[in-house]
């Protein structure tokens, strides 16, 4: 789909350009394969219950100073509001 705006904004946010957008979304599909590639060489001998994964992302998050996060009261928003 063709976008005549060359921003899109989300709300609440910061508006990104649409190849920054775009750049975004292709380097997380090239993680994704990497991953994607490292998980199916193993020999399942060392698996991590999901369980475990998202209380280890929990306690991250909780860590980590409001500073730091892509919220509308840190990150770009914060530092650069004529976005």
């Amino acid at each position: 789909m063709l976008d005549p705006d060359p921003r899109i904004l989300l709300p609440g946010r910061v508006a990104t350009k649409r190849h920054d957008r775009d750049a975004s979304i292709l380097l997380g599909a090239i993680e994704a394969v990497a991953a994607a590639s490292l998980a199916l060489r193993g020999d399942g001998s060392r698996l991590i219950p999901l369980g475990n994964r998202v209380e280890a992302m929990r306690q991250t998050g909780e860590a980590m100073s409001g500073r730091f996060k892509e919220t509308s009261l840190g990150g770009l928003v914060v530092n650069l509001p004529e976005c």
